[in-house]
């Protein structure tokens, strides 16, 4: 169950966001069509990376003891997406991962608002690293939480309460949705002022 929802979520909220955004920018598709799975594979790769590490560092930094932990699934033994830190917790630690989603999300819709970069690779990929794989992570895990499974945010709600795991799952899905939406809405004739006719 949760695979396929996952893959439902990967389609409507990392791949289609990145196909509506450069649909409305000004590059032509032979600019970008072939640059949306490369991306795609990228974020692939870094995924796990970028979200344990934020469990990881934060288990250090606040003194806890680390047991075990994988950053990245071992994708030669044909694993697709497992990675894990096993260490003592609290609220800042299980909740890392989903802090730097809201950090990542703002910066990148900040990036688009003020055309940092012009290149539709760059473009693309900062976009998918930073905004859409945060509206991605942090509403993949909080419907895996409302679905009552074992999780961070699970995690979070045993060391607060129900109320306020739901509390923080809507509001950091609230904000990166509203990342999202800013952008794809900057996402019109990007990166030039004025409508550049397409063929």
């Amino acid at each position: 169950m949760f695979a396929s929802l996952t893959t439902i979520e990967i389609a409507l909220l990392l791949v289609l966001p990145l196909i509506i955004f450069f649909q409305r920018s000004s590059w032509k598709m032979k600019e970008y069509v072939f640059l949306i799975p490369i991306i795609y594979v990228i974020w692939y790769f870094s995924y796990a990376f970028l979200h344990e590490i934020c469990h990881l560092s934060a288990a250090i930094i606040l003194g806890k003891r680390v047991y075990a932990y994988q950053l990245i699934p071992y994708f030669w033994k044909g694993e697709t997406g497992v990675g894990y830190v096993n260490s003592e917790y609290n609220q800042l630690t299980v909740l890392m991962p989903y802090i730097k989603d809201i950090v990542f999300s703002v910066i990148g819709a900040i990036l688009v608002m003020k055309k940092i970069t012009k290149k539709p690779f760059i473009t693309g990929l900062a976009l998918t690293i930073l905004v859409f794989s945060s509206l991605f992570d942090i509403t993949n895990n909080y419907l895996i939480y409302v679905t009552q499974s074992i999780n961070d945010f699970r995690a979070f709600s045993n060391l607060t309460n129900s109320s306020s795991a739901h509390f923080v799952g809507i509001l950091f899905v609230a904000i990166t949705l509203i990342s999202t939406l800013l952008t794809l809405k900057q996402g019109k004739n990007y990166p030039d002022a004025i409508a550049v006719r397409k063929s």
